[in-house]
């Protein structure tokens, strides 16, 4: 977030109970990573963001560790909306290898191509 200036940028992050250590107890530790006021945190203790994401992602595995990206009309209705630009730590088919830097300039891109439709 430190390379994204623009505040008119949400950011949620969603923590699951994947791995061993993953639990509501060590959630104050997870989410020390992210100070950015930008930053909403919340903890889905059973993984329904993950189940909601994998037939959009096109996977049968429970979706973690994937960054994606949102145009601004974005709206979650009857199912989640499909992100725009996808990068992950999982190995999908559907995303690129997470590169922060390469994340954040996407982030900026979508937003001057917003800014200059309005």
């Amino acid at each position: 977030m430190a390379n994204v200036k623009d505040q008119d940028v949400a950011v949620y992050a969603v923590w699951l109970p994947i791995l061993g250590i993953d639990s509501k107890a060590s959630l104050p530790t997870a989410t020390n990573r992210f100070s950015d006021p930008r930053v909403r945190q919340y903890w889905d203790a059973e993984a329904k963001l993950g189940h909601a994401y994998s037939p959009i992602l096109k996977t049968d595995e429970v979706v973690w560790d994937v960054y994606m990206l949102f145009d601004r009309d974005a709206e979650w209705k009857d199912k989640p909306p499909a992100p725009v630009y996808i990068m992950d730590k999982i190995g999908l088919e559907v995303a690129r290898p997470l590169d922060g830097v390469e994340l954040a300039n996407e982030m900026v891109r979508l937003r001057k191509a917003v800014g200059s439709e309005q």
